[in-house]
């Protein structure tokens, strides 16, 4: 335990001022992950207070209960400890675990140069390091051709930016698939039209039978055909073994296929939620668009439907659409991914985020990269009266 610092490992929890309520501080400990918490007052650090320092507040008539009849009105400086030690955010880990070893204390308050308070390290941070179990609080990733990405938003492991690209590129190419299947049914109902939609149009001719009937057609298709297309593909499989991945990686489980295949397709951070979530609001605009209410109205049963409904039906679209049962190979392709997201992590567990790095690590630039790339490419190889054709004229 002697490669990192006790910076590079310890955590930013909330901190309580010494006139903090004991509810106020049972609480926050609650909900908190770490063990304990510090009281900081100008950026100095006063004490500590754990859990078993709140639990003598339970008794009431006890004569060692610093707060007896009045646990509501009682401070943190009533029941908090002044820490054993602080710790230097420079020291090495083996160094905290000698100071661990001489205190009953659960956590150690870290201070800079300074002797300000930087964070919090507890035993259980020290144990999880030295079993290599340390995780990080949040991971994201991606589907490819090439295999899976994952990233923690501090970088990116994996299928790397020529595999988000195509991710991208094929996107595209299933989008455009999926108007031509549209542009072809639309041509078949057309065939099938009487000889009075020849002189009309089929498209004036379906308006003046049935006046929605083209609008809805032309709406959904695309979609349905989208959906099923990318069902279909091998990045439905990718898909899916991300999301196994990931969820092992957040329950602690060991990245072996078998542990893993078992793992849910679903994922409630999935970007397909916030598709569905798009395509509710467009569903329930085309529904009443004819029935001619009020806009602001429209807004709002959209808004309200689509609240109501993204969640579940982000879930569903997960489970039969966006994702399929993995196969060996994808996988092994997350694992991979999973495995050397783990060892580098655990390498630089206090690397610090940037918005730029965020943003680039997503993955999302190079994914809209690869989905325009293959727009230009069409636009100049068909021009764009066919293009206006194939997408709409607004596109």
């Amino acid at each position: 335990m002697t490669q990192l610092a006790i910076k590079d490992i310890m955590r930013a929890v909330r901190t309580l001022t010494p006139w903090d309520s004991v509810g106020k501080a049972a609480e926050l400990l609650r909900t908190s992950p770490a063990s304990a918490l510090p009281v900081v007052w100008n950026g100095r650090v006063l004490g500590i207070v754990a859990e078993e320092d709140l639990a003598i507040c339970l008794r009431d008539r006890d004569e060692d209960c610093p707060c007896p009849d009045r646990t509501r009105s009682a401070s943190v400086q009533e029941v908090m400890r002044e820490p054993a030690e602080s710790l230097s955010g420079e020291m090495t880990l083996q160094q905290a675990a000698d100071l661990f070893s001489r205190t009953d204390c659960p956590a150690l308050p870290v201070v800079d140069g300074t002797d300000f308070y930087i964070g919090l390290l507890s035993r259980l941070d020290l144990l999880s390091y030295q079993c290599r179990s340390l995780r990080p609080a949040v991971i994201g990733g991606m589907a490819t051709p090439l295999g899976v990405y994952l990233t923690t938003g501090t970088f990116g492991i994996g299928a790397r930016s020529l595999g988000l690209f195509l991710a991208g590129s094929s996107l595209m190419l299933i989008n455009c698939l999926a108007l031509l299947l549209t542009q072809g049914c639309a041509r078949l109902v057309e065939l099938g039209l009487p000889q009075e939609a020849g002189r009309l149009g089929s498209g004036a001719f379906l308006y003046a039978k049935a006046p929605n009937l083209l609008a809805v057609m032309m709406d959904i298709l695309p979609i349905a055909f989208f959906l099923i297309l990318v069902r279909l593909s091998p990045l439905a499989g990718y898909h899916a073994a991300e999301h196994q991945v990931v969820h092992a990686i957040e329950n602690g489980e060991p990245l072996v296929p078998e542990v893993v295949s078992r793992m849910p397709r679903v994922h409630p951070r999935c970007g397909t939620n916030f598709m569905a979530g798009l395509m509710v609001m467009m569903l329930v605009v085309t529904v009443i668009e004819p029935i001619r209410i009020p806009i602001q109205m429209s807004v709002v049963i959209a808004t309200l439907v689509t609240m109501a409904t993204w969640r579940p039906v982000g879930e569903m679209l997960q489970y039969y659409v966006t994702t399929r049962p993995a196969s060996l190979k994808q996988l092994e392709s997350g694992i991979r991914a999973g495995e050397a997201l783990l060892e580098r992590y655990r390498a630089q567990p206090g690397r610090r985020m940037t918005l730029r790095g965020r943003l680039w690590h997503s993955g999302i630039l190079q994914v809209a990269a690869g989905f325009f790339v293959i727009y230009a490419l069409m636009l100049f190889l068909v021009g764009p009266k066919y293009l206006a054709i194939l997408f709409g004229p607004g596109f």
